[in-house]
């Protein structure tokens, strides 16, 4: 059985348009009410035919996705195309074909593209559940496994949240967080304190963002996202406007991938904001042309433009400090 699987809670707003999507492409839609909805959500379920059953919600996307995924297979789920309430599947009648060529090549897991605003990228929705496999992290979750993957071009995902969920949701993933941390402090990896990171610079919480940051930092972290560690970290900086600390996490991260072009975008956006526009462009041309400068570093970086970007923080210092 090709079923639709997603957990739900208070989704009445956007569920009914992604049943829609699915309807007459999938032999099922099973759905797990995860804790008590204040809205018609079950309605919606009742009303179109749904498969499904309750669980209590305990603070845990990976809990809730796993049990998810046992109830599938315990109403005759064989492949799975995992959901959430407010999205929407694009190219619907290429799914049925896009399955059956994965169980043809013996591929566990599918990625689809997903559109989430202006965020464009591939997630792993798709899946074999008589293969082994698990949900880990509490939030921003992730499936592991030791199945073959690919991606599945032709269908994509689109994420329509409402105005109601984005308001009940707002403070939900850091809030989770918190209490995962508290709880379990030993479960976070570098990829973890990334995450966790990210949840409090989104909210402003840029101190706190820097010091969890630094955590992750700490830790074996993949080359990539230590990259973007950095980046996060210096731009929570420039925020707090200690600006010699935010400089030298730039200068890290350009270290790690002198051709990469995001450690020089937000460069270029400090330099801006500094009143130093000469420098500015020319950062600014670097990450254009995604070609890094023949004397890369540390020479402009931290020798000539050292120099500039100190001067510039000094004066940022008198005019908070102005002497009388």
């Amino acid at each position: 059985m090709l079923a639709t699987v997603m957990i739900v809670r208070n989704a009445e707003e956007t569920l009914p348009h992604c049943i829609s999507s699915v309807n007459g492409h999938v032999d099922a839609i099973v759905a797990l009410m995860v804790g008590e909805s204040s809205d018609h959500t079950e309605d919606v379920l009742r009303q179109t035919g749904c498969i499904y059953a309750k669980r209590e919600w305990h603070d845990d996307f990976s809990r809730a996705r796993n049990e998810l995924f046992d109830y599938a297979r315990s109403v005759g789920v064989r492949w799975a195309l995992l959901l959430d309430a407010d999205d929407i599947l694009g190219n619907a009648p290429g799914l049925r074909e896009a399955v059956a060529k994965l169980e043809a090549d013996d591929i566990g897991e599918g990625f689809l593209h997903i559109a989430f605003g202006r965020l464009s990228y591939w997630q792993k929705r798709i899946f074999d559940l008589t293969k082994p496999g698990k949900w880990v992290a509490r939030v921003h979750e992730v499936y592991v496994s030791q199945n073959k993957t690919t991606k599945v071009p032709g269908i994509d995902v689109v994420h329509i949240r409402g105005t109601l969920q984005a308001t009940r949701n707002k403070d939900r993933n850091l809030r989770i967080f918190e209490k995962w941390y508290a709880e379990a402090p030993h479960e976070f990896d570098a990829h973890t304190f990334y995450n966790y990171g990210n949840e409090l610079a989104w909210h402003g919480r840029h101190e706190d963002a820097a010091r969890v940051y630094g955590l992750a930092l700490g830790l074996p972290q993949w080359v990539e996202e230590r990259y973007y560690t950095h980046i996060r970290r210096g731009e929570c900086f420039v925020a707090m406007k200690a600006y010699t600390q935010a400089w030298e996490e730039f200068c890290a991260a350009a270290k790690l991938f002198p051709e990469w072009d995001a450690a020089y975008k937000a460069m270029a956006r400090w330099f801006y904001t500094r009143g130093l526009g000469d420098i500015c462009l020319i950062v600014n041309d670097y990450a254009q042309t995604k070609v890094a400068p023949q004397t890369i570093l540390p020479s402009p970086i931290t020798d000539e433009w050292h120099n500039a970007v100190m001067e510039a923080a000094r004066r940022d210092a008198e005019r908070q400090h102005p002497h009388h």
